[in-house]
């Protein structure tokens, strides 16, 4: 399960990214996640659990902005 998490965090990062989809990009992206949460030197089954409450926690954060995104837009139309 948690790998499935983060496969679909990287996916949903390079479509909003527009990238292509391949392996160089998808590698790409675990790399810059692992580097800002230091994950790449830790013990494999640590290593994915930091990584998928990271990406957790980063779509939590995604829905919340776009929450506030669709609040202020409804906000705006009522003016």
């Amino acid at each position: 399960m948690q790998t499935s998490v983060i496969d679909k965090y990287i996916k949903g990062e390079l479509e909003s990214r527009g990238y292509e989809k391949n392996i160089e990009n998808y590698e790409k992206i675990l790399q810059e996640i692992e580097t800002e949460i230091g994950s790449d030197r830790l013990e494999l089954f640590k290593r994915i659990t930091k990584i998928t409450q990271y990406a957790k926690a980063l779509q939590r954060l995604n829905q919340a902005k776009a929450l506030k995104e669709k609040f202020l837009n409804s906000i705006d139309r009522d003016f």
